[in-house]
C-alpha cells in the first residue's frame, strides 16, 4: 500500500513538473519580445516566434548555433565579452546600459535592440534567457525630438527677443541666445537655474 501511495505521489509530482514545463514553454513562445535561451557556452537552445520574425531565421536554423550569429561583426567582440561576463556572474539585469546594442538579421541588416538577461540554474547547467526588444521606433522618436529641438533653437536664436521656457517649479528648460547673453547664462542645460536666481528678488 505504501509503495502504491509513493508511486502515485511520484506520478503526481512528475505530472505537475510537466505541466509547469508546458506552461513555461507557452509563456516563452507567447512573449511579446524576441526570446532566446542559451547554454553556458552561448549556444542557442530555443527561440520563440518573435525571434524568427525579428531576425528572419527559422528556429531550426538557429538552434545549436552560437549566439554570435545574431551579432554584427563590428560589435561582436565587445558584446560577446559582455555576455560572457553576465553568464559567469548570473543575475537578472538589462544588457546594454553602457553601450548601444544591435542585432544582425539574416539579410545582413542591423536592428537596434535592448536586452534583458534572466539566468536559471537547471539540471543541465546554467541556462540564460534573453528577452530582446526592437527599439528602432524609440530611437527614431528620440532623433526626431532632437531635430525639433535643434530647429527650435536655430529659429529662436535668430530672433531679436528674449525667449525662455520655465517649468512649473520656475526652473529653466530652455533659453535662446539673446536671453542667455542678456542674463549671463551658460550654454547647455539650464535646469539648475531658477527664475528667482536669474532675475533676482529685487
Amino acid at each position: 500500500y505504501e509503495l502504491t501511495q509513493l508511486e502515485a505521489n511520484v506520478r503526481s509530482m512528475r505530472d505537475a513538473l510537466e505541466e509547469e514545463r508546458r506552461r513555461n514553454l507557452d509563456l516563452f513562445e507567447a512573449a511579446a519580445d524576441a526570446a532566446i535561451r542559451v547554454d553556458e557556452g552561448a549556444r542557442i537552445l530555443a527561440v520563440n516566434r518573435r525571434t524568427e520574425q525579428m531576425f528572419g531565421y527559422g528556429r531550426d536554423a538557429l538552434i545549436g548555433r552560437h549566439v554570435r550569429v545574431l551579432i554584427p561583426d563590428r560589435f561582436r567582440n565587445a558584446q560577446e565579452r559582455k555576455l560572457g561576463t553576465y553568464i559567469r556572474a548570473p543575475g537578472e539585469r538589462a544588457m546594454g546600459a553602457e553601450f548601444d546594442l544591435y542585432g544582425l538579421r539574416k539579410d545582413g541588416t542591423e536592428v537596434p535592440v535592448e536586452i534583458s538577461i534572466i539566468p536559471e540554474q537547471t539540471a543541465d547547467g546554467l541556462v540564460t534567457t534573453g528577452l530582446i526588444r526592437n527599439i528602432t521606433k524609440r530611437m527614431q522618436a528620440a532623433q526626431q525630438a532632437t531635430r525639433q529641438a535643434d530647429l527650435l533653437r536655430l529659429v529662436t536664436d535668430s530672433l531679436p527677443a528674449l525667449i525662455a521656457y520655465l517649468n512649473r517649479d520656475l526652473r529653466y528648460g530652455f533659453a535662446n541666445r539673446s536671453y542667455r547673453e542678456w542674463f549671463g547664462l551658460p550654454n547647455g542645460d539650464l535646469g539648475e537655474f531658477t527664475m528667482m536666481q536669474v532675475l533676482r528678488p529685487d
